[in-house]
């Protein structure tokens, strides 16, 4: 199984699967910049029936980031990332006095993401959208032929082109997936998975951390991560899963490299909204 980091900035890893469960209070704006906490005393490889075998901490339950969207977005602009862009100080001082961020500028910031990639001599950007609108670039196909400076520039130019447009993207991502802006991350993702009806009505926080934490037996406990619901919930909320049914993207392109041809190279975008 393969999967990629919970912040955008970091391409793929072979043969793990990340899990980012929040279960202690994690703010949303403080998450847009870092990987998520990982909270369970379950091992990713083991299983248990016995929910006292996850440690579900209380903390930041029910709390919330912002009293509204107006005043989210006006927090995001004065959270200490760095300068915002121009962009970003453009849409989010609209949304601010509106309390939404257009479709149209998300779209747009991730066309722009997309483009300053291209720009840069990459080939093949793989951009997924899930039922909810939530985008996310596919994850990265690691292959022996991309070598150890290649995956670092990857990763620096992926930070640099998301510069002018990250701060729109998470929070027009937490307008869709965390509508109640909630504080806790996992009982974000709860939260959307019930409004997406993605889950039974009787499907709790601890279900959800036992599902995650189940070594690939998610569908036990009523979760099935790879349907587009799921991970359109889970995308908008800093958590990305993959597998190998995932659509990859190979930024160099599907010719050969030095002699090998990517497994499972994949071209176009991918639109995971039906």
């Amino acid at each position: 199984m393969k999967a990629r980091l919970s912040f955008r900035g970091f391409a793929a890893l072979p043969l793990i699967v990340v899990v980012c469960i929040c279960l202690s209070a994690c703010s949303a704006s403080s998450a847009k910049k870092s990987q998520n906490s990982v909270s369970s005393s379950s091992s990713s490889s083991q299983e248990s029936d016995d929910s006292s075998d996850i440690n579900v901490s209380t903390e930041g339950l029910g709390e919330k980031e912002a009293g509204s969207f107006k005043q989210f977005f006006a927090d995001l602009l004065k959270q200490d990332f760095g300068t915002p862009s121009e962009e970003e100080k453009r849409v989010l001082t609209q949304a601010a006095k509106t309390g939404l961020i257009p479709t149209s500028e998300y779209e747009n910031a991730w066309a722009g993401y997309k483009q300053c990639m291209l720009d840069r001599g990459y080939q093949q950007i793989i951009i997924e959208k899930f039922p909810n609108g939530v985008m996310q670039e596919a994850p990265l196909e690691t292959v022996d032929s991309v070598t150890p400076e290649q995956r670092s520039k990857y990763s620096s130019d992926m930070s640099d082109c998301q510069n002018n447009w990250n701060l729109i993207m998470s929070g027009y991502e937490e307008q869709i997936a965390n509508k109640n802006l909630y504080a806790n991350k996992s009982e974000a993702i709860v939260d959307c998975l019930h409004q997406q009806k993605a889950v039974p009505d009787s499907f709790t926080l601890k279900d959800y951390v036992k599902a995650v934490s189940s070594g690939g037996n998610a569908k036990k406990y009523g979760l099935n991560r790879n349907s587009p619901k799921v991970r359109g919930c889970e995308a908008g909320n800093q958590t990305y899963y993959s597998d190998e049914n995932s659509v990859y993207e190979f930024p160099w392109g599907c010719g050969l490299q030095d002699g090998k041809r990517p497994k499972d190279c994949h071209i176009g975008s991918s639109d995971s909204s039906q």
